[in-house]
């Protein structure tokens, strides 16, 4: 089982992100999504770690933690390019994935998209 806080210097300090949300209306793909936020600032993954440490046991806040549902931020790869991370609450955890923009797959409406204001 992959550990985020493994990768993550404890000690260093993540600033905290005032976040754009927005919620999907109907099925859209990574271009979509990225062609329909008006605010493109990306997150890093040190936020999005943080976000899902404060609400970890899937208590309030602005992650969306009922069984499954994907909350999907804009986030720079190693590569340099844009991608789409995923964090996903399920009964045994958080899962999270990364796409890049060119991946034909989609996400479901409802799901909530995150970026930097």
């Amino acid at each position: 089982k992959l550990r985020v806080d493994n990768y993550l210097d404890n000690q260093q300090k993540v600033q905290t992100a005032k976040l754009a949300v927005y919620c999907l209306k109907r099925y859209a793909t990574a271009l979509d999504i990225v062609s329909a936020v008006t605010e493109k600032r990306v997150i890093t993954f040190g936020q999005i770690y943080q976000l899902v440490k404060a609400q970890a046991n899937g208590g309030p806040g602005p992650l969306r933690v009922v069984n499954g549902w994907a909350n999907i931020f804009l986030c720079y790869g190693n590569d340099g390019s844009l991608w789409l991370v995923g964090a996903r609450l399920y009964s045994g955890g958080w899962f999270f994935d990364a796409y890049p923009l060119v991946d034909p797959d989609g996400w479901r409406g409802g799901s909530r998209v995150f970026s930097r204001k």
